[in-house]
């Protein structure tokens, strides 16, 4: 039998296991090329307004297909679009 080994050289991402393998059916090309482009660039996910154009030029997509796919990912948990919160004293 042969073994799969992973190559992680210097850094990883992590996705959530039970929610991405349930969607993984319906997920199709460009919803996976989303979620992992998102996963692999935290500084995407830091500031995602200030990306979307580049990201939208590095997938070749439009900004609502791109909405799409991140509603998809939000809509089976994998996905959690955050606003900022701020605090006033």
């Amino acid at each position: 039998m042969k073994k799969l080994k992973m190559e992680y050289g210097s850094s990883v991402f992590v996705l959530p296991k039970d929610c991405l393998t349930a969607a993984l059916r319906d997920a199709g090309e460009f919803n996976l090329k989303v979620l992992l482009t998102i996963a692999a660039d935290e500084s995407l996910r830091q500031d995602f307004d200030k990306c979307v154009a580049s990201v939208c030029e590095q997938l070749d997509c439009t900004q609502t297909a791109l909405a799409r796919a991140m509603k998809f990912w939000s809509e089976h948990g994998v996905l959690q679009v955050v606003e900022p919160v701020t605090v006033r004293f």
